[in-house]
C-alpha cells in the first residue's frame, strides 16, 4: 500500500513540473497567420492605452491591417479596434501572448501561439465580430505590447450558422 502511495504522489509532482508557457499549441499556420507574423517584422505606430475601458475608442483605437504597439498604462489597461466589416472573423494577434484577456462584443477563443511563427511568441486570437462598430480590449500587464487586428476571409456568417445569412438593419 505505501509503494502505491508513493507512486501516486510521485505522479502528481511530475505532473505539476514545467511551466504553463511551454504548453501553448500552436494555431492555425493560414494566410493571416502568414500576414501576422510578416507584419511582426516591420515598425509600429505606438498607441497609449487607457485606464478607463468607456475612453479606449477616443484615446486608444487600433485600426485593422496596421501593427501597433502598445503602451500599457497600467496593469489592467484597455484599447479598441475599429471594426471596419461587422459579421466577421477576426485574428487578433499579440506579442507576448497572454496579455489579451477579453473584447467588449464576443468571447475571446482559447489563444494560442501563431501557427506560422510559433518561435515568435506570437499569440493568435480569434473572435467574430457581430454588429459593432468598435471592440474594446481588455490587456493585462505591463510594458508594451506588438498588437495585430485584421479580418479572416470575407464578412457573413456562412462558414458558422450553415449559410444563414444575417442583415443589418
Amino acid at each position: 500500500m505505501k509503494v502505491l502511495f508513493f507512486f501516486a504522489a510521485l505522479a502528481v509532482i511530475v505532473s505539476a513540473c514545467g511551466d504553463t508557457e511551454s504548453s501553448q499549441v500552436a494555431g492555425a499556420n493560414d494566410a493571416l497567420a502568414q500576414e501576422a507574423c510578416t507584419e511582426a517584422e516591420h515598425h509600429a505606430e505606438t498607441v497609449q492605452s487607457v485606464l478607463d475601458k468607456d475612453h479606449a475608442i477616443e484615446h486608444a483605437l487600433v485600426r485593422a491591417g496596421e501593427p501597433v504597439t502598445i503602451e500599457l498604462a497600467g496593469p489592467t489597461s484597455y484599447a479598441a479596434l475599429e471594426v471596419p466589416t461587422h459579421h466577421t472573423d477576426y485574428g487578433v494577434f499579440t506579442r507576448p501572448a497572454g496579455v489579451l484577456k477579453a473584447t467588449s462584443t464576443t468571447t475571446l477563443s482559447d489563444e494560442t501561439l501563431n501557427g506560422a511563427c510559433p518561435e515568435s511568441g506570437v499569440g493568435d486570437n480569434r473572435v467574430h465580430i457581430h454588429e459593432s462598430d468598435h471592440s474594446v480590449l481588455t490587456l493585462e500587464g505591463t510594458g508594451s505590447v506588438w498588437l495585430y487586428f485584421a479580418p479572416h476571409g470575407g464578412s457573413g456568417h456562412q462558414e458558422h450558422d450553415g449559410g444563414i445569412e444575417h442583415h443589418d438593419e
